[in-house]
C-alpha cells in the first residue's frame, strides 16, 4: 500500500486526524505531524523525510490552508514531482469554500463541503479504484446507531446544507444497518421519477415516502399556456386565475418527479414569484387507453412548489428518523 502525507492547517487538525484514521482503516501509512514529529525532533527535517516517503500529498484545503505557507510548501514540493513523473501525487481535499491554489484549480477534489463521508469515499476512490462500496462502507467508521440519527435529524431541521447532502448520508447509514424502508426513501429522492412513473393523487395508494411530493396544479387538456403573452405580463397569479376559470384546464393533485438536487436548484433559483413550472405528464396518467399513448400534456404549478415539496421531503424525512430513533 502507498504512504500518504496529510498537509493541513493548524485549525484544521481535527479534520486532518479524522483523514489520517480512515486512511490507516485502509491499510495506508500516514505520516501526519502531530504524530510523526516528536519532542526534540527538527521540524523541517521531519517534514522533508515525510515527503520524500510519502507516495502521496494529501492536502487538506481551507481558508486558514490557502494562507498558511507551510501547507503550500508541502503539496507544492509534491506537485513537481507529480509534473516530472506524469502521475497525480497531490490529492486535494476541500472542507470549505475557499480561494483553491491557481495550480490545484484544475484537479478534481474530494469534496467534503457538504457531506464529510462521502468526500472520504472520494478520496478512497481516488488512491484504490477497485476498492468495493462495501469496503469503502467498512473502512469509513459509522457512529453510533442513535447518535448517528439525532446527527441526521439535526443536521436536516438545521437548514444549514442542502438536504439532498443529509439525505445522501443517511443512505449509507441505512445499508450500513439494513434499514431497508429509509434507504428506499432515500433512494427515491435522490433519484426522483420518471415523468411516467407520476401518477393522480390517491391517498389509499399513494407511498408514504410519496406524500412529501404531492403538488397542486393545473392540467391542460385542451390548451397549453402561452407564458409571452403580453396579457400575463410574466404574471404567474394571472396566469393562474386564467386556468382556474377555464374549461381546458382542470385541477390535479400529482407527485412530483424531480430528483431532490434538482427541487434545491428551482428554489435557489427563484425569482419573486415571476414564473411557473411544467410537468409534462404522459396522457395515459389520466385517459385509459388513449389513441396516442406518446402524447404528454401539461401540467402547471405555480413557483413555490418546489419549496413546498421540498419542506413535505424534509418533513417525511424526519419523521422516518425520529420513528427509528424510537424503535431503537
Amino acid at each position: 500500500m502507498s504512504n500518504l502525507f496529510i498537509s493541513h492547517a493548524e485549525k484544521d487538525k481535527h479534520q486532518a486526524n479524522q483523514v489520517a484514521d480512515i486512511l490507516r482503516a485502509a491499510g495506508y501509512e500516514v505520516w501526519i505531524d502531530n504524530v510523526d514529529i516528536r519532542v526534540g525532533d527538527s521540524i523541517p527535517e521531519q517534514i522533508e523525510r515525510g515527503l520524500i516517503e510519502s507516495d502521496f500529498v494529501v492536502v487538506i484545503m481551507s481558508k486558514s490552508a490557502v494562507q498558511s505557507q507551510w501547507v503550500r510548501r508541502e503539496w507544492e514540493s509534491k506537485y513537481w514531482d507529480e509534473t516530472e513523473a506524469g502521475t497525480k501525487k497531490v490529492l486535494p481535499v476541500l472542507l470549505e469554500d475557499c480561494e483553491i491554489p491557481s495550480l490545484l484549480r484544475p484537479k478534481k477534489y474530494a469534496d467534503c463541503r457538504q457531506s464529510f463521508v462521502l468526500g472520504m469515499h472520494e478520496l478512497l476512490r481516488a488512491l484504490e479504484p477497485f476498492i468495493e462500496n462495501d469496503q469503502l462502507m467498512d473502512v469509513v467508521p459509522p457512529p453510533d446507531h442513535d447518535n448517528a440519527l439525532l446527527d441526521l435529524i439535526r443536521r436536516a431541521q438545521s437548514h444549514d446544507e442542502f438536504l439532498s447532502a443529509v439525505v445522501t448520508d443517511a443512505l449509507l447509514f441505512a445499508k450500513r444497518f439494513e434499514h431497508h424502508d429509509l434507504a428506499e426513501f432515500c433512494h427515491i429522492q435522490l433519484k426522483g421519477l420518471d415523468s411516467s412513473n407520476s401518477e393522480s393523487y390517491n391517498d389509499k395508494t399513494l407511498p408514504a415516502s410519496m406524500k412529501g411530493r404531492v403538488v397542486e396544479g393545473y392540467l391542460g387538456v385542451g390548451a397549453k399556456i402561452n407564458t409571452n403573452y403580453i396579457g400575463y405580463a410574466n404574471d404567474p397569479n394571472a396566469m393562474w386565475d386564467f386556468m382556474e376559470n377555464d374549461q381546458d384546464f382542470q385541477f390535479r393533485k400529482v407527485v412530483a418527479p424531480y430528483p431532490l438536487s434538482q427541487l434545491e436548484h428551482m428554489v435557489s433559483d427563484q425569482s419573486g414569484g415571476s414564473s411557473l413550472y411544467v410537468i409534462p405528464l404522459p396522457i395515459d396518467t389520466f385517459v385509459n387507453n388513449p389513441k396516442n399513448a406518446d402524447v404528454r400534456l401539461p401540467f402547471y404549478m405555480n413557483n413555490y412548489a418546489p419549496r413546498a415539496v421540498l419542506n413535505g421531503i424534509r418533513n417525511s424525512f424526519v419523521q422516518m428518523l425520529l420513528d427509528l430513533l424510537r424503535e431503537g
